[in-house]
């Protein structure tokens, strides 16, 4: 848990306006992103290790498998931060710190998937899966909408 706070923190302070972006897609279409996130936990790792069939991909294949595996892991970052926010705002905060957000979301992320794990593994694996599709899904659809966002305000050159 140490290492997700330590690692969503530096996401939080290296890039204020992409996380803000990614964690506002937790809230809106969980279905949405957990398709995403679905897709992107599959078929990310599997074509990446077809395209290792061709020699002159092997190399492109392992950065694209070492981004995922870094990806997956803070794939849990953006739902326990919006699950802080959430329980920080129901005790009458307006906004949260983002950094304390962070702190009391991962808790019962962590909390949860202990207590699953302990009861099935099966269970647990179940629970962490769709916490990692949802987080999955939600960077994905929050990068997406901050390059939009990115690409509408930068001036054009003439």
């Amino acid at each position: 848990m140490l290492w997700a706070f330590i690692l969503g923190s530096v996401a939080l302070a290296l890039f204020p306006r992409a996380t803000r972006g990614i964690v506002g897609q937790v809230g809106r279409d969980q279905l949405l992103n957990l398709g995403i996130g679905f897709v992107l936990l599959f078929v990310v790792p599997i074509s990446s290790i077809v395209a290792m069939a061709l020699v002159v991909t092997i190399p492109l294949s392992v950065v694209v498998l070492l981004l995922y595996a870094i990806a997956a892991y803070a794939a849990k970052l953006p739902v326990a931060l919006g699950i802080g926010r959430w329980v920080l705002a129901r005790d009458g905060r307006p906004e949260p710190s983002a950094y304390l957000a962070l702190l009391v979301g991962l808790i019962p992320v962590y909390a949860v998937f202990t207590l699953l794990s302990a009861w099935s593994g099966l269970v647990g694996a179940i629970a962490w899966g769709a916490i990692s599709m949802l987080g999955l899904g939600a960077i994905a659809s929050g990068l997406r909408g901050h390059a939009a966002d990115s690409a509408a305000t930068e001036p054009t050159a003439i």
